[in-house]
């Protein structure tokens, strides 16, 4: 399960990061408030059973 959680997130920040960061990073809080945590729970927990 874990290991599907972090995948989900690097596809998450793929999706939501802002291109325009500082050398192309965002720190991932702020990547987290844009969308809201909602939108990534969503993310996070596909495919996931617990």
């Amino acid at each position: 399960m874990k290991h599907r959680v972090i995948r989900n997130t690097y596809d998450y920040v793929e999706r939501y990061i802002d291109s325009g960061a500082v050398e192309g990073k965002g720190h991932i809080g702020f990547i987290l408030d844009r969308p809201g945590f909602k939108e990534y729970e969503k993310w996070a927990l596909k495919g996931v059973e617990y």
